[in-house]
């Protein structure tokens, strides 16, 4: 019964053996904005005291609210880092934690979003010709969790969809008078909205002599 007793102990001391390998995260916490980008540094250390597993494996890193923040990032042990992507997608507080066998003591980074963004609208005003390209700009860029819509007609008419997902659109006036066009970006943050007047002049005529 006793050497029953000392060689399950020893079976459990083994299985343990293979088992601490810690993950870690530099820094431990973060505040960034809605949109923005950074990087984490996630790594798995062997725990002073037992044998390192005598295998490879991966701890996948995983965001625990990825509607408030994405996580991209594998991470090999034993002794393995790697830098992981954070991106801000709406504003709260998220857990950036691991998933993997073989790990104990998984530590988390803590995400903070936050906006930084105003409801804004302004109007531009464009000279242009008739029959002749031109591209138009709004401040507001794509990423991660803002939707950006181009329409034709006026402000607030959504009937007339002429592109998605861009910060620019090329625009061929074929009319004289003026033509109005407007995009709006819209995040969880707020809203951006441009309009543009495209002038287009009607020909001078010529003197008759």
């Amino acid at each position: 019964m006793r050497r029953l007793v000392v060689a399950s102990l020893l079976a459990l001391a083994a299985s343990s053996a293979f088992a601490f390998e810690q993950l870690r995260f530099n820094p431990t916490s973060a505040r960034i904005r809605v949109g923005e980008t950074i990087y984490l540094r996630a790594s798995v250390g062997h725990v002073s005291g037992f044998s390192p597993p005598p295998n490879w494996g991966r701890v996948r890193i995983v965001s625990q609210a990825p509607d408030v923040a994405t996580a991209l990032g594998v991470v090999e042990y034993p002794g393995g880092a790697t830098d992981v992507e954070i991106v801000g997608i709406s504003p709260g507080v998220v857990d950036i934690t691991g998933s993997g066998s073989g790990i104990v003591g998984m530590t988390s980074a803590t995400i903070e979003v936050y906006c930084d963004e105003a409801t804004l609208t302004r109007t531009e005003r464009v000279s242009a010709k008739i029959h002749t390209p031109l591209t138009l700009s709004i401040l507001a860029q794509p990423r991660p969790g803002r939707v950006i819509t181009w329409y034709a007609g006026a402000l607030d008419d959504t009937s007339h969809p002429l592109a998605t997902g861009v910060s620019q659109l090329k625009f061929t006036p074929v009319t004289y008078g003026t033509t109005w066009i407007w995009a709006r970006a819209v995040s969880a943050c707020g809203s951006d909205t441009t309009e543009f007047a495209i002038d287009v002049p009607l020909p001078r005529r010529r003197a008759v002599r």
